[in-house]
């Protein structure tokens, strides 16, 4: 036999069942719903993927979905992040071979943000339409998302900032109000809006952020 029934109890911790631990198979469930979850709250919306479609589509019992993550919307919180942080490994990949130059830099990050959610369209669906007005645990997971963000960035403009620096609260007002706007157009092209190309933007907005990097006496 290869699974548990989806309703019987854990073994004790421990003990195998079909070569795993209760711990292990655990996170093998919790890791099924995590996928499915991305695949049904992009495709068919989280309003109208219920329990019983998530655990149809991972073959997982109800009494273990809840066991594996607690609630539909504690599921939607962590393929948010999850979501989120898959999009900052993107950029941080390109950021590896970026010019060593500010504005390259920019560049290339706008560039591998735009093409991560477009590329793999339920990220950008997951992040910026599904994720809205979910209540308040959603509305944590989106300023934790948001924080990720601010944390990557400002922790890449380290090494241009003059000496001294700004306060870093103003680092921080600044590059979060730059992710806010940056994410009109990335939900802009999440919803498929023709009128915006990722390439098109990333130049734009590149230029834009160069400008307002001198204000700060960053160097360029």
């Amino acid at each position: 036999m290869s699974d548990q029934s989806p309703d019987s109890p854990a073994p004790p911790s421990g003990r195998t069942y079909g070569g795993l631990t209760a711990d292990e198979r655990l996170l093998e469930r919790r890791a099924r719903l995590l996928e499915v979850g991305l695949e049904l709250f992009a495709d068919q919306g989280f309003n109208k993927t219920g329990v019983r479609d998530l655990c149809r589509a991972s073959r997982i019992g109800e009494r273990a979905f809840y066991e594996a993550v607690g609630s539909r919307e504690a599921l939607l919180r962590d393929v948010y992040l999850r979501a989120t942080d898959d999009v900052i490994a993107d950029i941080a990949i390109a950021l590896v071979e970026a010019p060593a130059d500010m504005r390259g830099r920019l560049h290339a990050g706008l560039l591998a943000f735009f093409t991560s959610i477009t590329d793999d369209p339920r990220r950008g669906k997951l992040i910026y339409i599904e994720s809205l007005g979910r209540g308040p645990e959603i509305e944590g997971a989106r300023r934790e998302g948001l924080g990720r963000f601010v944390s990557f960035v400002s922790l890449g403009l380290a090494e241009f900032l003059p000496q001294p620096p700004p306060a870093a609260s103003a680092i921080e007002t600044a590059v979060s109000a730059a992710i806010i706007g940056i994410g009109e157009v990335a939900y802009r092209l999440a919803e498929g809006d023709q009128v915006f190309d990722g390439a098109v933007a990333a130049e734009r907005i590149t230029d834009a952020l160069v400008g307002a990097a001198g204000a700060f006496g960053l160097r360029l």
